[in-house]
């Protein structure tokens, strides 16, 4: 698994969620590296948020689609909006998470993807 985020404590966050689920084969702060590290080391799964600096996690899927990737991507982010879930999967993401669902959802979400499955965290009214 590949992590692209801009927050410092989200590696820590995943590592713990996913202790003996997964092998995290890096991480990267921003959308380009985000796209050339999944290129070269061709991971199962990329996290990513969809804020992220030079490219945003919509734009790095879509290009990620239009390299013909076979990698699972899945959005885990804080951005808890109905419309940034529509988005992630018409651009063909594999699933969304809510970063504040982490522990609950995160490994539900990267079995469901690598099954060929869509996850998407359940939103609660505020």
């Amino acid at each position: 698994m590949l992590l692209a985020d801009g927050d410092a404590g989200t590696p820590g966050l995943v590592s713990s969620a996913l202790a003996s689920h997964c092998e995290m084969v890096g991480t990267v702060y921003d959308g380009q590296a985000a796209i050339a590290a999944t290129m070269g080391l061709r991971p199962d799964i990329l996290l990513l948020d969809v804020i992220l600096p030079v490219l945003n996690g919509f734009e790095v899927i879509r290009r990620l689609v239009a390299l013909n990737s076979t990698t699972k991507m899945i959005i885990l982010t804080a951005v808890e909006d109905p419309e940034y879930v529509t988005e992630a999967l018409e651009t063909g993401a594999n699933g969304f998470v809510f970063k504040r669902k982490t522990r609950l959802d995160l490994a539900l979400a990267i079995r469901e993807a690598l099954s060929g499955r869509t996850f998407v965290s359940a939103t609660q009214p505020y």
